[in-house]
């Protein structure tokens, strides 16, 4: 028996998968009555909507600090070039960098049209155009509503949407100080306008141009400051390396208006680019008018000296000097400019000490390239490229900021060096000025040695030549800042200039299609396995085989007929065909009965009341004799005696009056209708009917009826309620537990199966009753595929 139990296992793998399988089949109305739903909202949901738009830029920036100077900042801690890389990242993402980029587009003014459900922003698409008085304050935060009059005009409308409206000045890009939060209602109003025709009060200064033949019957307009604008495009701004190790960066934003988002991302990286190229100018600019305003000192002192000589030669009638005069002018003239030279240096030292002391610079932190010292020069570059980097960051960085903290620890090295570099240049000027002063006051003490008249003019001379020679040198760095800032080029490259995706990417549609397919999928299957799992009540036969190891023998359909006779009055019902199944099943119990032996006796019992073992018993039994086996159905239900009424037969005798000796056994048996099957019911309700089971006349009946017949069935009250089904499990050779779908509890089988794993009841068998039919799923599956098989 163990073997066949065995093989049925093998046989009902996967059984558990295809029962759920089937209930997923079962609830498939449901299933695509939720799929189309789900659909339906995932398709309102994208059409109704914003769309959000996504660009990117990609931008190389190129590092220029490759000097021997950087080198050693990088060796010593104070250069990082990664980090030179993150502080132009910092600037490109600054707030200072979106409001110069706003300054730049048309985007303070907004165009908004209304849609059954959303509402539209334009922008290039209006068919209208606000044109604005710059020079004029104009009041913000306000809606202008737009209606085309059919005249050739415009109804306008201004309203205060509780906004807090303010005074913006578009020119200075600045607020007004004074609010007119309280004089709203002033502000107000409604007019028309021609086309064109300027509209102008104390708060507005703007006319509305008609751009194109489009029609619209309304449209919002919204005025805005390009502070509130750029931050909310700056907290949209992601700039992000291209590939590791790049010095290469997307630059992304997203908007609801794809041109829009693309003609912010190319005016930033030109904003970008042109900031970069702005610093780099501003140092050439500042050195070239250093150089410009000694040269209009040196050019009017030459102008000076000049008619100074032409005079002196006029009235003293003197051409030329000596031959000796001429050699000490020239000696003293190259003296001269020598000590020039020095002195101007030593100014420029004196400009770049005060900067050093103090913060004057902040404001205008660029600072004039030097006219000498190489090494000065390397540093004065980088120092004032980081003054004015950092002075981009604006209020965007805290000194907490790690990009903002690196730069000013190479600002303080940078100055430090610098610092030393002025003191050595300043110690050897000093020197050389010292020496050059002396030899001057030797040649000029050798110069009142000649004639008063010429030595006055050799004077004059020298003065001439020495601003002679200094205004060409003045003119030499003049051309050279010139060719600078002629030559200067942004450190940084476009690679690519933004384009928009074609796509959206929120909302996501094939995405929120795919997820709405599954979840209207997944809702119903969901609700199901939720349902089965909250369910206590017996399912399936895989749950049976789940809760105890009793097997199963077979299941029995649900009765849809009038009467519990299924077997005899429908013998081709799918039920019947499910007992025909159970019958054949019973032979791998022992259950096979030959005239010389004794008959086989089988107790039909259940947990509790109504899971149907008095139908299964009739029908069971039926099964059976109609197989030309001599069967007797046993009613031992004392306490609710009612399997008669099934047969329409008496109950006056049964097995209460046998066994309390009133009746025969020959008197207690019923013919059935049934061919081959004999009836024995309970007979009247005894008041003892426990103690009467445990007398001797029940093992006399039990005896007789194994001698008298092939099989009798025992139909016995239920074993959660009553032991009488245990005391007639002595008598039987198989036991079966009926066990009613959607109706036993689970938790009742455990007193069956303790029993039966404890060995106080063998040769059991579970019968699976009341089972629907789901599509695919029917009795005949449940007949055939579970159990011991067929």
């Amino acid at each position: 028996m163990q073997e066949q139990l065995s093989n049925s296992e093998e046989n009902n793998e996967g059984t558990d998968l295809r029962y759920y399988l089937f209930k997923i089949v079962s609830i498939w109305p449901y299933i695509i009555i939720c799929i189309a739903l789900a659909l339906s909202i995932a398709f309102i949901y994208n059409r109704y909507s914003k769309e959000i738009y996504r660009a990117t830029v990609i931008l190389l920036i190129e590092s220029e600090n490759t000097s021997s100077l950087s080198n050693v900042m990088e060796a010593i801690g104070y250069y990082n070039p990664r980090l030179t890389f993150e502080n132009e990242v910092v600037i490109i993402k600054s707030l200072a960098m979106a409001e110069r980029t706003i300054q730049h587009t048309d985007f303070g003014v907004e165009y908004w049209t209304e849609g059954r459900v959303r509402v539209t922003e334009l922008y290039d698409k209006s068919p209208i155009e606000l044109v604005m008085d710059s020079t004029h304050v104009q009041a913000i935060n306000y809606d202008i509503v737009v209606a085309d009059n059919g005249k050739g005009g415009y109804e306008v409308s201004i309203m205060n949407l509780d906004q807090s409206p303010s005074l913006y000045n578009y020119e200075e890009f600045k607020y007004e100080e004074i609010n007119i939060g309280k004089a709203a209602g002033n502000i107000d109003a409604t007019v028309n306008l021609k086309d064109g025709e300027w509209y102008t009060t104390p708060y507005h200064s703007f006319k509305i141009v008609r751009k194109n033949d489009d029609p619209f019957n309304e449209l919002t307009i919204k005025l805005k400051s390009v502070q509130s604008i750029a931050t909310q495009w700056q907290k949209r701004l992601e700039v992000e390396p291209t590939a590791k190790g790049s010095s290469a960066v997307d630059i992304t934003s997203t908007a609801e208006n794809p041109e829009k988002v693309r003609v912010y991302l190319n005016e930033l990286v030109q904003q970008y680019l042109d900031f970069g190229l702005f610093v780099k100018n501003e140092i050439a600019k500042n050195t070239l008018e250093f150089v410009s305003s000694e040269l209009n000192r040196v050019g009017d002192t030459l102008r000076a000296i000049e008619t100074n000589l032409a005079d002196f030669r006029s009235d003293k009638m003197i051409l030329d000097v000596s031959m000796k005069a001429q050699k000490y002018y020239e000696q003293i003239t190259e003296l001269e400019r020598q000590l020039t030279s020095l002195e101007i240096e030593r100014n420029y030292i004196n400009y770049i000490e005060d900067y050093l002391r103090g913060d004057q610079f902040q404001d205008d932190p660029v600072i004039p390239m030097t006219l000498g010292d190489g090494t000065s020069q390397k540093i004065i570059d980088q120092l004032a490229e980081l003054e004015s980097r950092k002075a981009s960051l604006g209020i965007t960085a805290s000194e907490a900021n790690p990009v903002l903290k690196n730069m000013n620890e190479q600002i303080g090295y940078l100055k430090s060096r610098l610092r030393e570099a002025m003191k050595g240049v300043e110690e050897r000027n000093s020197a050389r000025i010292a020496k050059l002063q002396k030899e001057l006051r030797n040649l000029e003490s050798n110069l009142s040695e000649l004639p008063e008249q010429e030595m006055d003019l050799l004077n004059i001379e020298r003065q001439f030549k020495l601003n002679e020679n200094l205004f060409v040198f003045l003119m030499e760095k003049k051309a050279e800042a010139g060719i600078a800032i002629a030559s200067n080029r942004a450190s940084s490259t476009i690679i690519d200039y933004a384009r928009t995706e074609r796509n959206p990417i929120f909302p996501n549609k094939p995405r929120v299609y795919i997820v709405a397919l599954i979840l209207g999928l997944f809702i119903p299957i969901a609700v199901m396995f939720i349902r089965n799992f909250l369910n206590n009540k017996i399912q399936s036969i895989s749950m049976l085989e789940g809760l105890t190891k009793i097997p199963v023998l077979g299941a029995v359909g649900h009765n849809n007929k009038n009467t519990n006779l299924t077997v005899a009055k429908h013998p081709k019902s799918a039920a019947s065909e499910n007992f025909r199944a159970l019958r054949s099943n019973l032979k791998f119990m022992g259950a096979e009965s030959s005239g010389s032996e004794k008959g086989v006796a089988i107790l039909i019992t259940s947990s509790i009341g109504g899971e149907g073992k008095t139908y299964n018993s009739i029908n069971l039994a039926s099964a059976i004799a109609l197989s030309n086996q001599r069967t007797v159905l046993v009613g031992l239900d004392l306490r609710k005696p009612k399997i008669y009424n099934d047969f329409d037969l008496s109950n006056e005798k049964g097995v209460s009056s046998y066994l309390a000796g009133r009746d025969s056994l020959d008197e207690i048996i019923q013919t059935t209708s049934i061919k081959n099957l004999d009836l024995i019911s309970a007979g009247p309700v005894p008041p003892n009917p426990s103690e009467l089971i445990l007398g001797e006349r029940c093992v006399s009946m039990m005896e007789t009826l194994k001698e008298k017949y092939d099989y009798i069935i025992f139909d016995t009250p239920p074993v959660g309620l009553v032991a009488d089904a245990f005391d007639i499990m002595k008598y039987s050779d198989i036991v079966l537990f009926v066990v009613r779908q959607q109706y036993t509890p689970k938790g009742y089988m455990k007193l069956i199966d303790d029993k039966y794993r404890e060995g106080a009841v063998k040769n059991m068998a579970i019968i699976l009753n009341d089972v629907v039919v789901e599509s695919g799923y029917g009795y005949y599956n449940y007949g055939y595929g579970y159990g011991y098989g067929y």
